[in-house]
């Protein structure tokens, strides 16, 4: 919002956005300019400081930092954060990412292509649900209910097979293999990417977030030409994935590996108005903590820790068993720690991958039904699609309901197949119920966001 805001103001108010002493200043300016590139907000909105964006700005109306100031800027005031940020550009030519020359398509265009991709999508999807409809219709018609719900696994293997298959087609014959280097936004390769990429963060939000912490993502990585290794723990789908799955050809993640949740690896990076590629090895044993940031080209080396929080800039080298923090993450001490101790991570991922395959379908027919019946509980489903004001108000009730009853049945499972853990024990003798356990627990966090804060809590 800040940054949108920044963006009419200098944009369709003719306002400077200045630098000094790391404050923003906007003065306005009676005299007309014109723009000559075209400036896309969702642009904007991925880069990474706002220092960047008022440079980047700055150079579209072709306006130096001092004049639009008013003041010549001192060498001590910039310090050392100045020079930080300017590393991360001259850091492309250090690593070889020579800039395409390939230029922008035309804004029509981009348009047209974007706008049949996105059918293309939902054509998909509608597609995939179509063949897991045919299936189900199928096994109701020719065979009793028995048979229809011991089926309805291959139901949503209908569903998940199409859609994958596409995807992953579509990856290798429009995109092929990605290599390093720096394309500029909206051209051939730009617009390949963006559109590999909306398929893939489709099937991580919808079709395969069920599978984010299985064995079948890291095939799945695999397949798209990823290299990580069985023991490493990496999450793929969800929310907030760790590992974006566009950026697969990039990245290699080493034995026993731990990526925690919440962490972020990218292989991508939007800067001065092009798609920046690089390759991300994170090494073995290696660890990155809750909201650590891992660049394009960055190495983090066997046994490296990046602490909560830190940023590995673009092209850093974080050298074996050393700990990093800070933003940008720096050298913090020597460590002699083995690296995240988890057991046989296989048993775990394997657990998930077949509650994913198997339970996820029947968990999915639980919670509509038990939202179906609190509506019509509340008076409000007699009335079959059609919304008047009595679904309004029932639907909110009903989706705390439906929900609340799946983290009830996860808190139940708990404590029925795993019961109360003891400091101190091994993983590896509750690895399949512990994986039972973590898979239900990815869903409740997942319709969670649906609550209230206070629910959450």
């Amino acid at each position: 919002m800040i940054i949108y805001i920044i963006y009419i103001y200098c944009i369709q108010l003719r306002f400077y956005i200045s630098i000094h002493n790391c404050d923003f200043h906007y003065l306005y300016n009676p005299r007309r300019f014109e723009i000559e590139s075209e400036i896309d907000i969702l642009l904007l909105l991925q880069m990474e400081t706002v220092g960047e964006l008022a440079e980047y700005l700055l150079g579209l109306l072709g306006v130096s930092r001092e004049a639009a100031t008013g003041v010549q800027l001192e060498q001590e005031d910039t310090g050392e954060q100045s020079e930080a940020s300017q590393s991360r550009r001259d850091s492309l030519d250090e690593l070889g990412c020579t800039p395409s020359s390939e230029k922008r398509w035309a804004s029509w265009k981009v348009a047209l292509w974007q706008t049949a991709w996105g059918l293309l999508l939902s054509l998909t999807v509608v597609g995939s649900g179509v063949c897991a409809w045919w299936l189900g219709q199928g096994l109701g018609a020719e065979s009793g209910a028995v048979e229809f719900w011991v089926g309805l696994p291959l139901v949503w293997l209908a569903a998940l097979v199409p859609f994958t298959a596409t995807a992953v087609g579509l990856k290798w014959c429009l995109l092929g293999r990605l290599k390093a280097g720096a394309y500029p936004i909206y051209g051939s390769i730009h617009l390949k990417w963006w559109a590999v990429n909306l398929f893939l963060q489709a099937g991580q939000q919808v079709f395969w977030f069920p599978f984010q912490n299985s064995s079948f993502t890291k095939l799945l990585l695999r397949v798209l030409g990823g290299r990580i290794h069985g023991t490493a723990t990496a999450s793929c789908g969800g929310m907030q994935p760790t590992i974006s799955l566009i950026d697969a050809d990039l990245l290699t993640v080493g034995e026993g590996a731990y990526l925690r949740p919440a962490s972020v690896v990218q292989c991508h990076l939007f800067m001065d108005g092009k798609l920046v590629l690089g390759d991300v090895n994170i090494g073995e044993h290696a660890s990155l903590w809750a909201r650590a940031v891992v660049e394009p080209a960055c190495t983090v080396e066997d046994f490296g820790i990046l602490e909560p929080h830190s940023v590995l800039t673009l092209g850093s080298r974080l050298p074996k068993r050393e700990r990093w923090l800070g933003v940008p993450a720096r050298y913090y001490e020597t460590h002699t720690e083995p690296g995240v101790q988890g057991g046989d991570g296989a048993h775990t991922d394997a657990m998930h991958t077949v509650l994913g395959l198997v339970l996820f379908p029947y968990l999915v027919i639980m919670g509509l039904t038990v939202f179906w019946a609190t509506l019509d509980a509340l008076g409000a489903a007699g009335n079959g699609l059609r919304f008047d004001w009595k679904v309004c108000l029932a639907f909110w009730p009903a989706l705390l309901v439906s929900t609340g009853v799946l983290a009830a049945f996860t808190s139940c499972w708990k404590w029925l197949v795993l019961g109360r853990l003891k400091e101190g024990s091994s993983e590896d003798k509750v690895a399949y119920r512990l994986g039972a356990v973590r898979f239900l627990t990815t869903l409740v966090s997942r319709v969670a966001i649906l609550w209230t804060a206070d629910l959450r809590w």
